[in-house]
């Protein structure tokens, strides 16, 4: 019986261990890749284990925004995965499309669809705190100063990045503990006009960005360099 609890305790051991907060030197970096852009972010502010808030309907080119942007994180990422938390509330023709990304990408990110929004929020902050995501995206209505400030807390504990994809617009008129708060809105040309609304350390701005699909990079539209 004792050679069985043992090897149960050092079962549940290794379980906690694999489940561990990763090192603070993992953290993925905050960053869109454009020199324009970066000035207008402190370097001292802490981005990469710290949670943004994207604003931005999905009809209105936002989600093809995010997608570009999830397959340039896994260009900065380590071996860990990324959760995507799908609003259940989303309809089919606007969720995201995972057969629509590299394989490479579909290996490592992995869906959560929770039936209510707190259930979203709950799942956020247990994936950012765990240690096994290098990046956490939650498509939420908003948040308020609560449940950002927890949400903080769980980037700092896993070391994660938290991106909250937020679909009401009411939730800027309320103050959050995100470093950064973004708006994201279609442009013609198959641009984005991504307005870097305020934050922690940030100078706020507007530009118009474009996807390169064979580089997979983002870079300033011409029309925002002139």
């Amino acid at each position: 019986m004792s050679n069985r609890l043992e090897h149960a305790r050092n079962l549940l051991q290794k379980t906690v261990q694999g489940w561990s907060p990763a090192p603070s030197g993992s953290a993925v970096p905050f960053s869109l890749g454009i020199a324009e852009i970066e000035s207008h972010l402190s370097a001292k502010a802490g981005f990469s284990t710290s949670l943004h808030e994207l604003y931005g309907q999905t009809g209105c080119g936002g989600r093809d925004f995010y997608v570009s942007f999830l397959t340039r994180l896994f260009f900065s990422t380590d071996n860990r995965i990324i959760f995507w938390i799908s609003s259940s509330h989303t309809a089919d023709s606007g969720r995201l499309y995972t057969l629509s990304l590299p394989a490479w990408v579909q290996d490592r990110l992995h869906i959560i669809t929770p039936k209510r929004d707190r259930d979203a929020l709950w799942c956020f902050e247990e994936c950012l705190a765990s240690g096994q995501a290098c990046a956490v995206i939650a498509e939420v209505p908003h948040l308020d100063l609560l449940s950002s400030r927890r949400l903080q807390l769980a980037c700092e504990k896993g070391h994660s990045l938290g991106l909250a994809l937020c679909q009401n617009s009411l939730g800027l008129q309320q103050k959050t503990a995100a470093r950064t708060r973004w708006r994201i809105a279609g442009a013609p040309n198959h641009h984005w006009k991504l307005e870097l609304l305020g934050g922690h350390g940030v100078r706020p701005g507007c530009w118009n960005v474009k996807y390169d699909d064979t580089a997979l990079s983002l870079s300033l539209a011409p029309a925002s360099r002139h």
